[in-house]
């Protein structure tokens, strides 16, 4: 048996004798930092999940933010980035997972939706056509979007490398210009989601196809594995699992955690 903490959860999965895939929304907590995010996760599935349970991050942060959360805590797991528009797994040159650390690790990409560039161009047509004024990321600074995520330089940088999604605010506040522009994203093939009072544009928004792809992935593995979902109670990734966890707020007692079948 591991120790404590996210160091012990690593030592449990080494043995790669999964049954449950343990999916957890880092965005429960707005504001929260990434390896706060992440230490916290790990914590929460040591707590709540038993032995075979392989954690897996889900989050609207890039994948350059949770690979360098992850490895600051030496922790090599699948995750799902960008409100589901991508699945990374960890694997060995040759296609085998790859739990431990060392040199030579990669990761596996399963992706979702349109590119970034795509994504970008599509929103900005659609708020130009409709004279909705936005301001997105690509739009900014690294030192503006410092300072508007209320985040350090380097963070920053690391939430701008997108690949599938473009955070967004209104100009004028969000009122029934929104309503008009998220309609007319959804007809041009990309769907919006809220979150720390940003909009996130992307082609899936939703956790459900890489849940099921990473199911897939497992199986292919030899490994038929239950999914398991962790996050608020109006978590996205209630739809996407076999079972589904309400985590209590930060500060209150495990206790209040709630199991949804």
């Amino acid at each position: 048996m591991g120790g404590r903490g996210p160091q012990g959860y690593r030592d449990r999965v080494s043995h790669e004798s999964w049954r449950s895939l343990v999916f957890i929304d880092l965005d429960t907590t707005p504001g929260q930092d990434d390896e706060s995010a992440v230490r916290r996760a790990g914590e929460q599935v040591k707590c709540l999940a038993g032995e075979g349970a392989l954690l897996v991050p889900c989050s609207l942060r890039t994948r350059a933010q949770l690979e360098r959360a992850l490895r600051a805590h030496d922790l090599h797991v699948p995750f799902i980035v960008e409100g589901g528009s991508a699945a990374c797994v960890p694997v060995k040159h040759g296609g085998s997972i790859r739990l431990a650390a060392g040199e030579g690790s990669a990761y596996d990409r399963l992706e979702f939706g349109p590119v970034y560039g795509q994504v970008v161009r599509t929103l900005r047509s659609a708020a130009a056509r409709l004279a909705v004024a936005i301001r997105s990321f690509s739009d900014m600074t690294v030192e503006e979007v410092a300072t508007a995520q209320g985040m350090p330089l380097l963070a920053a940088r690391l939430a701008m490398h997108r690949e599938h999604s473009e955070p967004f605010m209104y100009a004028d506040g969000r009122g029934s210009d929104a309503a008009r522009l998220v309609r007319a994203l959804h007809t041009a093939g990309l769907r919006v989601r809220e979150h720390g009072g940003w909009s996130y544009a992307g082609g899936t928004m939703s956790y459900q196809p890489a849940v099921r792809a990473l199911r897939q992935w497992f199986a292919r593995q030899g490994f038929h594995v239950s999914t398991t979902g962790l996050g608020s109670a109006d978590g996205w990734l209630r739809d996407a699992v076999d079972q589904y966890v309400v985590l209590p707020p930060d500060g209150a007692e495990s206790g209040g955690t709630t199991w949804i079948i």
